[in-house]
C-alpha cells in the first residue's frame, strides 16, 4: 500500500540533442496499458501521469569530465586528467560523440577543435585545480578530418603530509608522500595551513615526468590546491615515495605545532592508478613543528657503516653552519633504553667530529653493545 516505484528506465542522451524539455509519454504501441492484481483481475480506474525530462546540454556534464568512462560522473577530479592524457598520447581512443566532445577541451574559448593534444591534457588540469571554472560541454564530437600540422576503499595507499622540524624565520620543504603499491599515477588534494605563520612559496613534483599545477589564488587565507599526474603508463614505485614537495617561508614569530590538513576546497583529494581509475586512499593530515633555527636536529637518518658502527649526522634547524667553538659545548650520551634513569646515561666522549659545518657523531662500540639510544645536550 502507498506510493511506491515500479521501475528504474535508463536512457542515453544524444550528444546532439538540444537544450530543453522533452515529452516522457505513456502509449499503447507495443505493451498495453494495464494495472493487474495477484489474481489476474485488471484493475479499473487507473491513472497514468505523462512527464517531461530536461536536458541541460549535450552530455549534461562538464568540458574535462571524462572518467569513468564513457560517460564521466559529473566531477572534475585528476582521473579526468589521466584520462585525457591516455587520449593524448594515443593509449585510448576517445568515443565519437560526447566522450571526445569533453576531452576536446582546448582552446577553452571554442570548447575544442576536433584533435585531442597534450594541450586538452593540460587544460583538464586547470579545470582539476580549479584554475579555470567548469564549462558546459560543447565543441566538435568527432576527430577533425584534416591532419594537424602545428571515494573507495582505503585499503593499504596513505597520503601524509608534513611531520617536519621547520626553522622559524627561513624558507623551509614540507613532503608530501605516498605510501604506493606501484600502480598510482596520479594525485589531488588541497591543502589547509595557518597563513600567518606560514607564507606558500611553490610547490613542485618529485618523480621524473610528472606534472604538477598549483592553484594559489587562497594562498594567503591558507588553501592551496594541487593536482599532479606522472606520465600516461607510468606509476610511483611501491612503498614511501614523495610525490610532491611544498615549499614555505615561516614567520619569524611562529613556534610550536602547526597543523597541516588535507580538504576537498580547491582540488578533490583523490588518488588514481594507471588505468585512470580513482583508487581508494586514507588522507593523513600532519604538522609541522616550529624551532629556532640554531636548534640542533638529525641531519640524516643513522646509518651503520662497514665495520659496524654507528654514524649520525647533526645539524641545525635553519641550517646554519655550526662552528668549531659551538661543538666543544655539546655533549652525546647513551644508554640501552630511552626511559633509562639518568644515572644509566653515560658520557660518549671524543664521538663528535666537525665536518663542513655539520656535526658527525661517530659510535665505534655500537655494534657490540646491541640496542643504544642517544641524547644530545648543548651547555650554555
Amino acid at each position: 500500500a502507498g506510493s511506491n516505484q515500479l521501475a528504474h528506465l535508463t536512457l542515453t542522451v544524444s550528444p546532439t540533442a538540444p537544450a530543453g524539455t522533452t515529452p516522457v509519454t505513456f502509449t499503447d504501441g507495443i505493451v498495453l496499458r494495464q494495472v493487474s492484481t495477484t489474481n489476474a483481475d485488471a484493475l479499473a480506474g487507473v491513472l497514468y501521469f505523462n512527464n517531461t525530462v530536461t536536458i541541460s546540454n549535450s552530455a549534461g556534464i562538464h568540458e574535462g569530465d571524462v572518467s569513468p568512462r564513457t560517460g564521466g560522473n559529473g566531477a572534475l577530479t585528476v582521473s579526468d586528467v589521466v584520462q585525457v592524457g591516455r587520449f593524448a598520447l594515443g593509449l585510448d581512443t576517445a568515443t565519437s560523440g560526447g566522450e571526445f566532445q569533453r576531452a576536446d577541451s582546448a582552446p577553452r574559448a571554442t570548447l575544442g577543435d576536433g584533435y585531442i593534444t597534450v594541450t586538452d591534457w593540460a587544460q583538464a588540469l586547470r579545470y582539476v585545480a580549479g584554475l579555470d571554472a567548469p564549462t558546459l560541454a560543447g565543441g566538435p564530437s568527432v576527430q577533425a578530418l584534416a591532419l594537424r600540422t602545428a571515494s573507495l576503499p582505503a585499503g593499504s595507499r596513505r597520503v601524509s603530509v608534513g611531520n617536519v622540524i621547520l626553522a622559524s624565520g627561513r624558507t623551509a620543504v614540507v613532503p608530501v608522500q605516498l605510501q604506493a603499491n606501484g600502480d598510482e599515477t596520479a594525485l589531488g588534494f588541497t591543502l589547509r595551513f595557518d597563513p600567518a605563520a606560514l607564507t606558500f612559496v611553490s610547490a613542485r613534483s618529485v618523480l621524473p615526468g610528472a606534472m604538477l599545477l598549483a592553484n594559489t589564488t587562497r594562498a594567503g587565507s591558507g588553501r592551496v590546491g594541487v593536482a599532479m599526474v606522472l606520465a600516461p603508463g607510468t606509476s610511483a614505485p611501491a612503498g614511501l615515495v614523495t610525490l610532491v614537495e611544498l615549499t614555505f617561508t615561516v614567520a619569524a614569530d611562529a613556534t610550536g605545532e602547526l597543523a597541516l590538513a588535507f580538504d576537498d576546497s580547491q582540488a578533490i583529494r583523490e588518488l588514481t592508478d594507471v588505468n585512470a581509475r580513482a583508487i581508494g586512499a586514507t588522507f593523513a593530515n600532519g604538522a609541522v613543528t616550529v624551532v629556532p633555527p640554531r636548534t640542533l636536529g638529525w641531519r640524516t637518518a643513522p646509518r651503520v657503516e662497514p665495520g659496524g658502527n654507528l654514524r649520525l649526522d647533526i645539524g641545525t634547524a635553519g641550517g646554519d653552519a655550526i662552528t668549531a667553538d659551538r661543538v666543544g659545548k655539546i655533549e652525546v650520551w647513551v644508554a640501552p633504553s630511552i626511559a633509562a634513569p639518568r644515572a644509566d646515561w653515560v658520557l660518549l666522549p671524543g664521538a663528535l667530529q666537525l665536518q663542513d659545518g655539520t656535526i658527525v657523531l661517530q659510535d665505534n662500540a655500537a655494534a657490540a653493545r646491541g640496542l643504544r639510544f642517544y641524547r644530545i645536550v648543548e651547555r650554555p
